[in-house]
């Protein structure tokens, strides 16, 4: 009997080293490809629960530490978003004034059509 509590206790020492590397792992891989660094986001990249790093101290206080870091590599990220936002959104405006426009032009043609019908018909 000692010898299965000795096998499961090596087991479960092991898992928790390959988990404690899987979030080092997650948190080096997030900041290298200047992401967001949360509890969230290392946690689905680890493929760990977030209570996993709540509970291991150490671990915890790193994504803390590296959190404001990524919030600050990631803001020119989320400006330039921004801006694409916003030059998507003048975009839209721009082309929806022009439909307006293209399709008040084709009704007064169109009326300029039938106007010139029935004078081409008056004549004949």
């Amino acid at each position: 009997m000692n010898k299965n509590i000795d096998g499961l206790k090596k087991y479960h020492h092991t898992r928790s080293l390959n988990k404690r590397e899987a979030v080092e792992k997650a948190i080096n891989s997030l900041r290298d490809l200047n992401q967001e660094i949360n509890f969230l986001s290392v946690a689905k990249k680890a493929g760990v629960s977030r209570q996993y790093i709540y509970l291991q101290a150490d671990l915890s206080e790193l994504i803390r530490k590296e959190k404001p870091a990524s919030i600050i590599r990631n803001k020119s990220k989320i400006m330039q978003f921004s801006a694409s936002a916003k030059s998507t959104e003048h975009k839209i405006k721009t082309l929806t004034a022009r439909c307006k426009y293209l399709t008040q032009e084709n009704a007064d043609l169109k009326k300029e059509i039938n106007i010139l019908q029935q004078h081409i018909e008056q004549k004949s």
